[in-house]
């Protein structure tokens, strides 16, 4: 089973929780303004830093790129 969610991380409206805005302000590129955010950023570099991830990602980037042209 899938389930897919769709995010606004630029949406205007202000009825979310502050962890939850911290967390699409850190997805639209934004620094780590809390702890968890901070811990989610320093796993995302590990992540980034593993050569056989780094090579998956780096080929879904190109993928990506070729659709949107």
């Amino acid at each position: 089973m899938t389930t897919k969610l769709f995010l606004s991380i630029k949406g205007k409206v202000d009825d979310i929780s502050k962890p939850f805005k911290n967390f699409l302000d850190y997805v639209d590129g934004h620094a780590p303004a809390d702890e968890l955010m901070q811990e989610i950023d320093s796993e995302v570099n590990i992540a980034k830093n593993r050569e056989e991830w780094r090579r998956e990602y780096m080929t879904l980037a190109l993928e990506i790129e070729k659709e949107k042209n």
